[in-house]
């Protein structure tokens, strides 16, 4: 990808130059870091390359599908908003990873029961071993 102001070649951010011999730095919105600098110091740069609109929606706000806590939007604060929490995909950051783990009231209550059946078929030999309390 070559600089469209400069025409140089342009390498990415984690790249060094001993990697990439002969390239220069990616600055912002696809121009290289020396242009990026230049422009900004003349002031052009929000004309000649306007910054990117917003990749998240900011729309109003939302129910989480779990628990139907109230989700701001991702580019707004708590002041803007207050009386909300953050959010992605729809859940709150509490119910989220419950979603990508599969992790469900039933299996936990599944999982407790298994649990505390172990505890009580071991109970014999704990106590006996005197690790009871």
């Amino acid at each position: 990808m070559e600089c469209p102001e400069c025409n140089r070649p342009m390498r990415k951010h984690r790249q060094t130059v001993k990697e990439r011999p002969g390239t220069v730095s990616w600055g912002s919105r696809g121009i290289c870091q020396a242009c990026w600098r230049r422009l900004k110091k003349n002031g052009t740069l929000d004309t000649l390359y306007p910054p990117l609109p917003p990749s998240r929606p900011t729309a109003g706000v939302t129910a989480c599908k779990e628990c139907s806590r109230a989700i701001r939007p991702g580019s707004t604060t708590l002041a803007e908003h207050p009386g909300t929490v953050r959010g992605v995909e729809g859940y709150c950051y509490t119910c989220y990873p419950l979603t990508l783990n599969k992790i469900t009231p039933e299996s936990i209550a599944s999982t407790t029961l298994h649990l505390n059946a172990y505890f009580a078929w071991r109970r014999p030999y704990r106590a006996k071993a005197g690790t009871l309390l």
